[in-house]
């Protein structure tokens, strides 16, 4: 289940990722992930899970980013947005066009990708989650 933007598991201070909590973290994010409609990101505080973990639709499929952290932000785009938590509501957002992000996979490896345009909006947009900002807050 999908929480709703009224609930304040949503606001709350969200704990990094073990190595040995990843591969159930990933199971719970992608079963979830899958059964959303029209989803392009879930952010584990979206499932009630106060940690710091996203799943996002890639140019290559589902990407699990663990302990994410943006390095550097390019640019400024603005754009229309939605939110799994906020139904219905789409809002402008300004947000970096491209991004420098660090974050562990599944096995704990630290990688460290450039992302740009759509992939950098919804990695900065699940950033949020993790902060326990919402669209709403924009």
């Amino acid at each position: 289940m999908i929480l709703n933007f009224r609930d304040k598991r949503l606001r709350l201070p969200n704990e990094s990722v073990a190595d040995d909590e990843m591969e159930d973290l990933s199971n719970k994010l992608m079963e979830v992930f899958t059964r959303a409609r029209d989803a392009v990101g879930l952010a584990a505080p979206q499932i009630g899970i106060n940690k710091q973990a996203f799943v996002y639709a890639s140019a290559n499929g589902p990407k699990i980013m663990f302990n994410p952290l943006i390095l550097e932000r390019y640019g400024r785009v603005t754009e229309s947005e939605g939110c799994l938590s906020v139904p219905k509501l789409r809002k402008n957002v300004a947000r970096a066009a491209m991004i420098v992000i660090q974050y562990e996979d599944h096995t704990g490896k630290v990688c460290l990708e450039t992302l740009k345009d759509f992939e950098a909006r919804i990695c900065q947009h699940e950033c949020d989650h993790l902060k326990g900002k919402l669209i709403l807050d924009k």
